[in-house]
């Protein structure tokens, strides 16, 4: 009787005069492809769309319902958003052994797992959720070929989610527990299971769960050309151009008009006219990313205090093995030695012993651990907070502009140790006699009183020099260590590369800043050498006097050495440090895995 009154149900919707149709919000967000109508992309699957019979048809559609009642797969209702678990879950550790990985790769597919993406985003509350926020993130200055790559690279990085996802699901086994799960989840709508039906024709014919597969397509709606009759009992062939709308659009799927059919001779479902274009293309639903999504984790004041300790004595090592090197540099500035920085030091050597190449370490080593303390958390903390106060979307766009901001204050908040150091350490390198036998309160004590207090006397020069020598540094090693990671993945993998790239990228970073703060150093180092009564601007006026702009580059060569050397040690070390505290990149990045 059950049987009977479905029949007699479905037919009287055939029978029925043709309703209104209204548009279904659940359907997919996106489907389009030129070769076909666009009725046919947008318009839902309804029942007052199917067209009204004669008495035969009428018949032929009973006796249908009878078969198709008598075999249909019964299909639950899903969870509500309150007891369903969440889909992204967010997790620490390694996320994806090579082993697993290509386990994954070769059962799946590269189809299989990219069109599943694309189902879970436009289905999935959660996936669509985070699609979202990433369309929001799209900065406003971007043309239409900048946003298009910039969320297909987003979409990269979700389908390698995906396929860490599917990890939980290996061999035939978990193939047919994720046919199950997912048709638990969706199976309510025709639309869905059409697409689910879809994506497991993607795989390859061995792994098909053909049974699944027709029972998913129990009740989905067949779609002729508008006009026709009930439908095209054969869908038409794959179209060539759909790999290119799919590139520009994540969320597209195939059109209405597109089931799988089943070849009798290889006894697999397959989508007709899809199988010339996967051998034309290496991608026809998108590619998967190089990495996964990924966040990174809050950051407690323990994480800061570690990157406080490692930056202390990342700069304290640097700058107690090259204090020669800024002995020579000094005296360059103070005294006018000969430019070549061999010659100066020799000379240094000959007429003072080598004792005088460690000249100014004590306040050296002072000024900067307090350097390395405050400017390396700071500018941590700085640029995240920063980032945060903009929209996601902004952050991208001005991220220039926020790392250079971040460095400025970072190096603001140093300068205020920094500065009664450097001043002591001038005036030792200038006249050691002066100090001799003094400690580094001494020092501080002998030129209060015989000056006064001018150890912040030189704070102009010194934060002009430093906030330009920290925006640069800053700026030269994000960016080109981002740079060098995007290019070359596989080096964020181990400590050891990383620090290659540290070293790298510090180099390059040190140099550069180095060069750009030159002439507000050797305006510090004029001040400092002759009094801290000697006014900034007056100095300014004697070096461009008496030398023109290249005084303002005497010892420059010392200097982009020193730098250089310096702070390729400092990140380098200040990397290991933070790989040996827990607090590297990887410690501190939590990744995407899909509850499936």
């Amino acid at each position: 009787m059950r049987l009977l009154a479905a029949a007699l149900v479905s037919t009287s919707a055939l029978l029925a005069p043709r309703a209104p149709a209204t548009r279904n919000t659940r359907t997919v967000r996106r489907h389009a492809v030129d070769a076909v109508d666009a009725d046919e992309i947008e318009r839902p699957a309804r029942a007052a769309d199917v067209p009204v019979l004669g008495r035969r048809a009428a018949v032929a559609a009973f006796t249908l319902s009878l078969t198709q009642t008598a075999n249909a797969v019964e299909f639950v209702q899903p969870a509500t958003a309150d007891d369903r678990a969440p889909t992204l879950n967010w997790a620490g550790g390694t996320p994806f052994s090579a082993t697993a990985k290509q386990i994954v790769d070769a059962y799946y597919g590269l189809e299989f797992v990219t069109y599943l993406s694309r189902f879970l985003l436009n289905f999935d509350a959660d996936c669509a959720a985070w699609w979202a926020q990433q369309e929001r993130a799209v900065p406003a200055s971007y043309d239409k070929r900048k946003r298009t790559a910039f969320l297909a690279a987003k979409f990269g990085t979700f389908t390698s989610s995906v396929e860490y996802g599917l990890r939980r699901y290996p061999g035939s086994a978990g193939r047919k527990a994720l046919l199950d799960k997912l048709t638990q989840q969706h199976g309510f709508d025709p639309e869905r299971r059409r697409h689910l039906a879809l994506a497991f024709t993607l795989l390859a014919p061995e792994r098909q769960p053909v049974q699944g597969i027709k029972d998913l397509l129990v009740g989905v709606p067949v779609y002729g050309k508008r006009g026709g009759g009930v439908g095209a009992l054969l869908p038409p062939a794959f179209s060539p151009g759909l790999a290119d709308y799919m590139y520009a659009d994540p969320l597209a799927l195939l059109p209405r008009t597109q089931l799988p059919v089943l070849d009798s001779t290889k006894k697999a479902f397959e989508i007709r006219g899809l199988a010339p274009v996967l051998a034309s293309q290496s991608a026809v639903f998108g590619d998967k990313g190089k990495k996964a999504v990924t966040i990174e984790r809050s950051l407690d004041p323990g994480t800061y205090a570690s990157f406080a300790v490692a930056g202390l004595l990342g700069c304290s090592a640097t700058h107690a093995v090259l204090v020669p090197i800024d002995v020579v540099k000094t005296r360059q500035q103070t005294q006018a030695e000969p430019d070549s920085i061999g010659s100066a030091a020799i000379r240094i050597y000959e007429n003072e012993g080598l004792s005088a190449l460690f000249l100014g370490a004590a306040p050296t080593l002072a000024g900067y651990c307090y350097y390395g303390l405050t400017v390396y958390p700071g500018y941590e903390y700085f640029s995240r907070t920063l980032s945060t106060l903009v929209a996601p979307s902004q952050a991208i766009e001005f991220r220039a502009a926020i790392v250079l901001l971040s460095g400025a204050l970072a190096t603001l908040v140093a300068c205020v140790g920094v500065c009664p150091a450097e001043a002591l350490r001038i005036r030792v390198v200038a006249d050691p006699q002066r100090f001799e036998g003094d400690n580094l309160f001494g020092m501080a004590a002998r030129v209060s009183r015989e000056e006064g207090n001018v150890l912040y006397n030189g704070f102009r020069p010194l934060v002009v020099r430093q906030v330009i020598f920290g925006m640069v540094k800053f700026f030269f090693f994000d960016s080109l260590a981002d740079a060098i990671f995007q290019s070359f993945p596989s080096l964020e993998a181990t400590a050891g590369s990383r620090l290659f790239v540290s070293f790298l990228a510090g180099l390059a970073a040190g140099t550069a800043s180095s060069l750009v703060s030159q002439p507000a150093d050797a305006v510090l180092s004029r001040v400092n050498a002759r009094g801290g009564q000697y006014p900034v601007v007056q100095a300014f006026s004697d070096i461009l006097e008496e030398e023109s702009f290249a005084g303002f580059y005497r010892g420059a060569l010392a200097r982009c050495a020193w730098s250089g050397l310096v702070i390729s040690g400092q990140f380098a070390i200040y990397d290991v440090l933070k790989s040996l505290f827990a607090v590297a990149g990887p410690d501190l990045t939590l990744h995407l895995d899909l509850a499936l």
